[in-house]
């Protein structure tokens, strides 16, 4: 199922991003940067952030 991003999942996605091994050093910060604005002020943000997960209370997959 796709859902939102919660708050507290923010360092599992960022780790997610990272084991892609396709983003270098700075586009992970720059990751890491983004999601917080999001968890921020969600309805303000720029971009459309979609979890995969198995069931709606599992954790990111993706």
């Amino acid at each position: 199922m796709l859902n939102g991003p919660q708050p507290a999942e923010q360092a599992t996605l960022v780790a997610l991003t990272e084991a892609t091994g396709f983003f270098n050093a700075q586009e992970i910060e720059s990751v890491r940067a983004m999601l917080a604005e999001y968890f921020e002020q969600p309805a303000r943000d720029e971009y459309i952030w979609l979890v995969y997960r198995e069931t709606a209370d599992a954790p990111p997959r993706g």
